[in-house]
């Protein structure tokens, strides 16, 4: 076997094992999601089922501070969702990358672009060229709205109990600094962006020479 078939063979394999890993990354994603969604949707139907016929009046210091700590787990609980979904997302985004080299140098032996040519279908295509397409953007999108919404939850039950006879501020104060390192540690992880904006991906793409069989670069007149 001559170094052309064998490259072709190591490139066959690496685009091979790229698409492979995506769609488990893929699957693992959706997965993560779905883990998630059940264990706020159960937490919710608890709350509820608790609150049914409940009389405020028995509500305690204890029973108080408990229920507001869930809220924050929850919110907590989203965010480090949010980290295994950027994750993911960051390490698709390689495997893309490597897809897109294999496609561009392929095609760079016959004096043809992949970028020129995928961009004739996806130019002026919104499907294609905007993010609110993007399934890990919408993804992150769910995670961050998530945590966001849980945290103003807390707020509002906090805000609305200060008057009330069960509102104990000494017991309730560690709950406001465990809010607060939640709320800057969700500030940093949204705007941060931790995985997905170091993706080589979504760099512009280095220029791949056409070469003949020798492996010498191809000049044009």
């Amino acid at each position: 076997m001559g170094k052309r078939e064998e490259l072709n063979s190591f490139l066959t394999e690496e685009y091979k094992n790229s698409v492979a890993h995506i769609r488990h990354h893929e699957i693992l994603r959706s997965r993560h999601l779905a883990f998630f969604f059940t264990i706020l949707l159960a937490s919710i139907g608890f709350f509820i089922n608790q609150l049914k016929g409940f009389d405020m009046a028995n509500m305690t210091h204890e029973l108080f501070s408990t229920s507001l700590a869930l809220v924050l787990v929850l919110s907590l609980f989203a965010s480090l969702m949010l980290i295994i979904i950027k994750k993911q997302g960051f390490a698709m985004a390689l495997h893309e990358s490597t897809i897109h080299w294999i496609r561009e140098y392929s095609l760079s032996r016959f004096n043809l672009s992949y970028d020129t040519i995928s961009g004739k279908y996806s130019s002026g295509n919104p499907i294609r060229s905007s993010r609110v397409f993007s399934i890990q953007r919408v993804f992150e999108a769910i995670l961050i709205g998530s945590s966001v919404l849980l945290d103003l939850v807390f707020l509002l039950i906090y805000l609305n109990a200060i008057e009330e006879p069960y509102f104990n501020f000494n017991i309730n104060f560690p709950l406001i600094l465990f809010f607060a390192f939640i709320v800057v540690f969700q500030i940093y992880l949204f705007f941060k962006d931790l995985y997905y904006s170091k993706s080589p991906y979504r760099q512009p793409a280095e220029k791949v020479e056409p070469t003949d069989e020798a492996g010498r670069v191809k000049t044009t007149e």
